[in-house]
């Protein structure tokens, strides 16, 4: 073809477009190229509210252009908002933390988390077991006597073992008064040997309940996130910041006590109990005859009868002048039995319905 017979051919096939376009209408390659709520069609603009739905050249409707002009990659506010991993399968949260003192009323959760979950820790169970006895019975006691010894008045050698030729020992009966032997009245040193209690029964003491009510020491309080916005990783979720009084700790949790998940920020473990079950009872006590108790008393005289007291007993004196010289030993067992000190109750006080927390780091 040459460049006239193709100069002709374009200028015809423009002019025969035009005369299939009417004089009013707006001539368009796009739906920008229009205004209002006009379509491109045909490379016209006609009416949104005339435009074939069906047909293929039809533009989408404005809610589907909106979604389209919509941004994709949203961002989270870190000025208001942070990025908390999700919690894995089986467990809540996340969650934001507040700690307190038990008995204490639980913080108010803030703007966007709710379902406050409170739970008790560091039970504290007090107080003791007493325990109190009765008068020993069939008590038993060794048998007194008196020794004269050789030797000064020397505590050590006083109170030696009465063995050998320097040492005369003389076993009393009980409430006889009993002339002392000449081989004693010989020696230099007079010493009693007392009778000590060696048996007898306690029995079972009475107990008595000095346990505290249970307690605990501290409760801790959680919120958990009531709404969502994008703008995080995929896991995590866009939260908004916590108030002071909830610190800087975030939790998942789960009811029973169970281990934290692996390899998660979320590795400090926490049990937290709904209440708590006291088994402790106050059931028996026992009670123990006191060691090495003196069994009675012994007294010297000056007369066959027993009447007369010439020096006040003592367990070591030098040789007194007796004439004659008696000795009288009266049992009187000096003993009790004795209670066990605060004595442990059987059972223990355990939390009950416990929750698992587990937190980041603080």
């Amino acid at each position: 073809m040459t460049l006239t017979n193709l100069l002709l051919a374009v200028f015809f096939s423009v002019m025969g477009l035009a005369s299939c376009q009417a004089v009013n209408e707006e001539y368009c390659e796009t739906t920008e190229d229009c205004s209002g709520n006009e379509l491109c069609a045909g490379n016209v603009c006609i009416s949104g509210n005339d435009a074939d739905a069906g047909s293929s050249e039809a533009e989408p409707d404005s809610s589907t252009a909106a979604h389209d002009a919509a941004p994709t990659d949203a961002v989270c506010p870190t000025e208001t908002h942070q990025c908390l991993a999700g919690a894995p399968e089986g467990w809540t949260g996340p969650a934001i933390r507040a700690d307190g003192l038990f008995g204490t009323t639980p913080p108010v959760c803030p703007s966007g988390f709710d379902t406050i979950a409170t739970g008790f820790h560091e039970l504290i169970a007090g107080g003791s077991c007493g325990c109190s006895c009765g008068a020993p019975s069939n008590v038993t006691c060794s048998n007194a006597a008196i020794e004269g010894r050789d030797g000064g008045i020397d505590p050590f050698v006083c109170f030696a073992d009465c063995t050998g030729d320097y040492c005369t020992r003389q076993e009393l009966t009980t409430g006889a008064c009993s002339q002392i032997s000449q081989a004693v009245e010989a020696r230099d040193n007079l010493r009693w040997e007392p009778s000590i209690v060696t048996g007898g029964d306690c029995g079972t003491g009475t107990s008595s309940n000095n346990l505290q009510e249970p307690s605990f020491v501290a409760q801790t309080s959680l919120c958990t996130l009531a709404e969502d916005r994008d703008g995080c990783e995929p896991g995590n979720l866009c939260a908004p910041k916590a108030p002071q009084e909830f610190g800087a700790q975030t939790c998942i949790f789960q009811e029973g006590v169970h281990e934290c998940p692996a390899n998660s920020i979320y590795s400090e473990r926490l049990t937290t109990f709904a209440s708590y079950d006291d088994q402790r009872s106050c059931d028996t006590c026992d009670c123990t005859l006191k060691a090495n108790g003196y069994c009675g008393t012994l007294e010297f005289f000056n007369d066959d009868d027993c009447s007369e007291v010439p020096f006040e007993q003592g367990m070591c004196t030098v040789m007194p002048i007796l004439t004659p010289g008696r000795v009288k030993y009266t049992e009187n067992p000096q003993t009790t039995c004795n209670a066990t000190p605060n004595p442990a109750a059987s059972g223990e006080a355990v939390g009950v319905g416990a929750t698992t927390l587990c937190c980041t780091a603080p």
